[in-house]
Protein backbone atom coordinates (compact mmCIF):
# COMPACT_ATOMS: atom_id res chain seq x y z
CA UNK A 1 0.00 0.00 0.00
CA UNK A 2 3.09 2.25 0.84
CA UNK A 3 4.19 1.73 -2.94
CA UNK A 4 0.77 2.44 -4.26
CA UNK A 5 0.05 5.65 -2.33
CA UNK A 6 3.99 6.87 -3.80
CA UNK A 7 2.65 6.03 -7.03
CA UNK A 8 -0.31 8.43 -6.46
CA UNK A 9 1.59 11.13 -5.01
CA UNK A 10 3.75 10.88 -8.23
CA UNK A 11 1.09 11.11 -10.67
CA UNK A 12 -0.41 13.77 -9.10
CA UNK A 13 2.89 15.64 -9.48
CA UNK A 14 3.29 14.97 -13.07
CA UNK A 15 -0.35 16.11 -14.04
CA UNK A 16 0.62 18.98 -12.18
CA UNK A 17 2.93 20.23 -14.66
CA UNK A 18 2.07 18.32 -17.84
CA UNK A 19 0.65 19.54 -21.27
CA UNK A 20 -1.45 16.09 -21.13
CA UNK A 21 -2.94 16.71 -17.70
CA UNK A 22 -6.36 15.58 -18.76
CA UNK A 23 -4.69 11.89 -19.61
CA UNK A 24 -2.56 11.39 -16.28
CA UNK A 25 -5.20 12.23 -14.16
CA UNK A 26 -7.65 9.85 -16.10
CA UNK A 27 -4.74 7.47 -15.31
CA UNK A 28 -4.71 8.97 -11.77
CA UNK A 29 -8.67 8.18 -12.21
CA UNK A 30 -8.19 4.66 -11.74
CA UNK A 31 -5.20 4.19 -10.18
CA UNK A 32 -7.28 5.60 -6.73
CA UNK A 33 -9.69 2.91 -7.99
CA UNK A 34 -7.69 0.57 -7.46
CA UNK A 35 -5.95 2.03 -4.32
CA UNK A 36 -9.49 1.77 -2.59
CA UNK A 37 -10.21 -1.92 -3.44
CA UNK A 38 -6.37 -2.50 -2.71
CA UNK A 39 -7.31 -0.76 1.25
CA UNK A 40 -10.56 -2.52 1.23
CA UNK A 41 -8.96 -6.40 0.62
CA UNK A 42 -5.96 -5.15 3.19
CA UNK A 43 -8.88 -4.35 5.84
CA UNK A 44 -11.13 -7.75 5.21
CA UNK A 45 -7.98 -9.96 5.79
CA UNK A 46 -6.75 -8.22 9.11
CA UNK A 47 -4.04 -5.79 7.42
CA UNK A 48 -4.93 -2.59 9.28
CA UNK A 49 -4.29 -2.28 13.13
CA UNK A 50 -7.96 -1.46 13.90
CA UNK A 51 -11.33 -0.40 11.47
CA UNK A 52 -10.54 3.09 12.99
CA UNK A 53 -7.22 2.76 10.63
CA UNK A 54 -8.80 1.21 7.88
CA UNK A 55 -11.80 4.13 7.74
CA UNK A 56 -9.12 7.10 7.50
CA UNK A 57 -7.02 5.74 4.78
CA UNK A 58 -10.34 5.27 2.62
CA UNK A 59 -11.71 8.69 4.14
CA UNK A 60 -8.46 10.13 2.66
CA UNK A 61 -8.49 7.98 -0.62
CA UNK A 62 -12.14 9.63 -1.35
CA UNK A 63 -11.33 13.19 -0.39
CA UNK A 64 -8.31 12.63 -3.09
CA UNK A 65 -10.59 11.12 -5.60
CA UNK A 66 -13.18 13.78 -5.16
CA UNK A 67 -10.32 16.34 -5.65
CA UNK A 68 -9.00 14.66 -8.66
CA UNK A 69 -12.45 14.44 -10.30
CA UNK A 70 -12.29 18.58 -9.88
CA UNK A 71 -9.13 18.90 -11.06
CA UNK A 72 -10.11 16.66 -14.72
CA UNK A 73 -13.31 18.87 -15.05
CA UNK A 74 -11.75 22.06 -14.89
CA UNK A 75 -8.52 20.51 -16.97
CA UNK A 76 -11.60 19.33 -19.43
CA UNK A 77 -13.71 22.46 -19.26
CA UNK A 78 -10.79 24.76 -20.09
CA UNK A 79 -9.95 22.55 -23.64
CA UNK A 80 -12.73 21.97 -25.50
CA UNK A 81 -11.30 18.94 -27.78
CA UNK A 82 -10.93 17.09 -25.29
CA UNK A 83 -14.40 17.77 -23.79
CA UNK A 84 -16.24 16.58 -26.71
CA UNK A 85 -14.44 13.26 -26.76
CA UNK A 86 -14.51 12.46 -23.24
CA UNK A 87 -17.95 13.80 -22.41
CA UNK A 88 -19.76 10.38 -22.66
CA UNK A 89 -17.14 8.74 -19.98
CA UNK A 90 -18.93 7.98 -16.13
CA UNK A 91 -17.50 7.83 -13.16
CA UNK A 92 -17.56 4.92 -10.34
CA UNK A 93 -17.45 5.45 -6.71
CA UNK A 94 -16.99 8.09 -4.48
CA UNK A 95 -15.13 9.97 -6.95
CA UNK A 96 -17.86 11.42 -9.06
CA UNK A 97 -19.18 13.28 -6.49
CA UNK A 98 -17.13 16.40 -7.13
CA UNK A 99 -14.89 18.26 -5.22
CA UNK A 100 -14.22 17.87 -1.10
CA UNK A 101 -16.90 19.66 0.65
CA UNK A 102 -16.78 21.18 4.24
CA UNK A 103 -18.83 19.69 6.97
Amino acid sequence: MRARSREILKRIIEANGSPDRASLLERLRGDLENFKVLARLCHESGGFSSTRAYLHVAEQVVGISRQNEGWLRQTLKGDPSTRCARSGQGRSGEAGHGQNRAG
